[in-house]
C-alpha cells in the first residue's frame, strides 16, 4: 500500500465500495483474461466474518463510485465515451437493484410495460406520438457519434443541403421547417420527419449509408413503387456530405395499432395484407446485401442463455438444455432458399396507407431463408399479444392467417419445416438490459422467454429434410 496522504477515518464499506467502482472503470477485459472476475474474487476473501450490513453498504459505496466514475472521468474515454458511460451507469443499476432486493425493498426502476416498451423502441420508426424539435430545443438532439447530426437538424444548414438537388428531386425553392424526431439510434443513426414542400423523412446516419438508397431504388423499380400496392417508402435523395437519406413520408396506420385491438376482422385482414406483401417481395425483389447464416442467430441464442445462467444460477441447466436443442433443430446450411430480406420484419414496420401497404427501415437489408421472416413477424404477434392483450396466444388466429395467405400467395412452400427454429431463437432475441440490470419483473420475462422457445421447438420435434444431424 502506498499514499497515505488522504487517510481519515471512515465507514470501512467505504473503501471496498471505492475500490470495486475503480477496479470496473478501467476495461480490464482488454488487457487479461481473468481480470474481468476480480470484483467476485475480491469479495469472496473480503466477505468471510464481515456483518452482512457493511458488505451491503459497500455496494451501495460501489454503486454511487461508478456513477463518479461516468461524471468525472468521462474526458479519459475518448471516442467510446458514450458506451462507457452506458456501461457503468448500467452496472450501477444492477447494484442498486441488487441491494433492493436484498433488503426487501421494491426496486424504483422500470415496470414490466416500461422494459417492453423500452427494449422495442430501438426498431420503432412511426412511433405513435413524437417530440417536435423546433429551433429551442434541437440542442437537446445531441450526439456527437453521428458528426453531421447537429448541422442536419440545423434548419438554415440543412436548407443549404437541400438546394444543392436537381429541381426535380427537391420540388421548388427549399425552406425551413419544424422538425420531428422519430427515433434516434445513439452513436447510429436519427430518423426525423420535416416538410420541404411535401412532408419527407429524413435519416442521418453516424457512417455513409448510400447503399441503403441504392437498394431502395432497386426494390422500388421491382415492382414496390409508389403507386403499387404493395410498396415500400419512395427514396428521394442521398446527401452524402451529410449523409443523409430523404424518403418519402407515408401516412396511414401502423399495423401495431390494429393488431393490438386483438383478434377480429381487423386483425384478419391486416394478416392477410402482411402476408400479401412479404410474399411478393420475396418473389420479386432482388437479393442484395451481407448472406444471414443460421450460425449468426444460434450465436445469439446461445449468448442470451448464458446470460440468463449468469443471473440465475438456478437456471443454468434449462438454459444449457435450450441451447442444445435449439443447435440441434437448426436447418443445415444449403437445405434452404435464400431470398431478399428488410433483415427486421415485423408489426412496427408496416403502414396500411390509402390503398398501399408499406413496409418502413431498410438499413439492416440482407439475404436470408424466408422462414426467418415469416417468424419473426409471428414471433412480434405473441410478443405484443402477452403485452398488450395478457397472452403471447390472444393473436393465434392472426398469425395463423398470415401463414396461410403467405403460402397461398406463393410464398416458399416448405418454410413451415423451419419455422420452429426460428421462433425459438428470436424468442430469445429481447430484454438483454431487463436481464443484466435485474429489473422488476425481469425473472418473468426470463420465465417466459425460455417457457415461449421450448414451445417452439416441441411443436416442431421430429427429424425433417435439412435439419442438422
Amino acid at each position: 500500500m502506498m499514499d497515505f496522504g488522504t487517510v481519515r477515518l471512515a465507514d470501512p464499506a467505504l473503501d471496498v465500495g471505492c475500490f470495486l467502482a475503480d477496479w470496473q472503470f478501467w476495461d480490464v477485459e482488454s488487457h487479461q483474461a481473468g481480470l474481468e472476475k476480480m470484483p467476485e474474487n475480491f469479495l469472496a476473501g473480503y466477505a468471510p466474518g464481515v456483518p452482512k450490513e457493511r458488505l451491503m453498504r459497500a455496494r451501495l459505496y460501489e454503486a454511487m463510485g461508478l456513477i463518479k466514475c461516468a461524471v468525472r472521468r468521462v474526458q479519459l474515454f475518448e471516442h467510446d465515451w458514450a458506451s462507457r458511460v452506458a456501461e457503468l451507469v448500467e452496472r450501477s443499476q444492477v447494484r442498486l437493484n441488487d441491494l433492493q432486493l436484498s433488503l426487501g425493498m421494491p426496486a424504483k426502476r422500470q415496470s414490466l410495460t416500461e422494459v417492453h416498451e423500452q427494449e422495442t423502441a430501438s426498431s420503432l420508426s412511426h412511433p405513435p406520438s413524437a417530440a417536435p424539435v423546433n429551433s429551442s430545443c434541437r440542442s437537446a438532439v445531441i450526439d456527437p457519434g453521428i458528426s453531421t447530426l447537429a448541422t442536419v437538424l440545423n434548419g438554415e444548414e440543412l436548407v443549404k443541403h437541400l438546394g444543392a438537388l436537381p429541381c426535380s428531386q427537391r420540388g421548388g425553392t427549399p425552406r425551413p421547417s419544424e422538425f420531428t424526431v422519430l427515433s434516434w439510434h445513439n452513436a447510429d443513426r436519427c430518423t426525423f420527419r420535416f416538410v420541404f414542400q411535401t412532408e419527407l423523412v429524413g435519416k442521418v446516419y453516424a457512417t455513409d449509408r448510400h447503399d441503403v438508397h441504392e437498394v431502395m431504388e432497386k426494390i422500388s423499380r421491382s415492382g414496390f413503387g409508389q403507386a403499387d400496392e404493395y410498396s415500400i417508402p419512395q427514396p428521394v435523395a442521398y446527401l452524402p456530405a451529410v449523409r443523409l437519406l430523404l424518403q418519402e413520408w407515408v401516412e396511414g396506420t401502423s399495423a401495431n395499432e390494429v393488431f393490438k385491438q386483438g383478434d377480429g376482422p381487423q386483425s384478419t385482414e391486416a394478416a392477410k395484407r402482411c402476408a400479401r406483401w412479404l410474399a411478393r417481395f420475396h418473389a420479386l425483389a432482388p437479393p442484395v446485401g451481407p448472406i444471414a447464416g443460421v450460425e449468426r442467430l444460434l450465436s445469439q441464442g446461445e449468448r442470451k442463455c448464458q446470460l440468463i445462467a449468469q443471473a440465475d444460477p438456478s437456471l443454468a441447466d434449462r438454459c444449457a438444455d435450450l441451447s442444445e436443442r435449439l443447435r440441434a433443430a437448426a436447418p443445415a446450411p444449403g437445405s434452404f432458399p435464400l431470398c431478399a430480406s428488410q433483415g427486421d420484419f415485423w408489426e412496427r414496420q408496416i403502414i396500411f396507407a390509402a390503398g398501399r401497404t408499406v413496409v418502413l427501415d431498410w438499413d439492416d437489408y440482407d439475404v436470408a431463408d424466408p422462414a426467418r421472416d415469416v417468424a419473426h413477424f409471428i414471433v412480434s404477434l405473441e410478443k405484443l399479444a402477452g403485452k398488450h392483450l395478457g397472452s403471447t396466444r390472444a393473436l393465434d388466429d392472426a398469425s395463423s392467417v398470415f401463414l396461410q395467405t403467405y403460402l397461398e400467395e406463393g410464398g416458399e412452400s416448405r418454410v413451415p419445416e423451419r419455422l420452429s427454429f426460428y421462433k425459438a431463437a428470436f424468442w430469445l432475441r429481447w430484454w438483454k438490459n431487463a436481464i443484466q440490470t435485474r429489473a422488476p419483473g425481469w425473472r418473468k420475462l426470463v420465465d417466459m422467454m425460455l417457457e415461449e422457445s421450448f414451445t417452439s421447438l416441441a411443436a416442431g420435434a421430429g427429424a425433417r429434410p435439412g435439419q442438422r444431424q
